[in-house]
């Protein structure tokens, strides 16, 4: 998984919509589809079951999204440790 794989399952997830979430990330609908569809291949799994209204996901696409929000989070705390040493 890439942080741009990352990014725009999360952004997916939190607008419910493949569209919507194309459209605030300025890219097309099929580029966070075929990030979608990658990340579920990659691992396996169903993320979201797709319907005519969006997205709705399913229980690994919770848990696909908590793990990113982790990561996230994680990587931010890091990079303000490490630059609270460089000052």
């Amino acid at each position: 998984m890439t942080e741009k794989q990352a990014l725009y399952y999360k952004i997916c997830y939190e607008k419910g919509n493949i569209a919507t979430a194309a459209e605030s990330l300025f890219v097309s609908r099929s580029v966070v589809s075929r990030m979608v569809s990658e990340l579920e291949k990659e691992f396996g799994t169903v993320f979201f079951k797709r319907g005519k209204t969006g997205v709705k996901p399913t229980k690994a696409g919770d848990v696909m999204y908590k793990g990113i929000c982790d990561a996230m989070k994680a990587q931010e705390a890091l990079a303000k440790k490490l630059k609270e040493i460089k000052d």
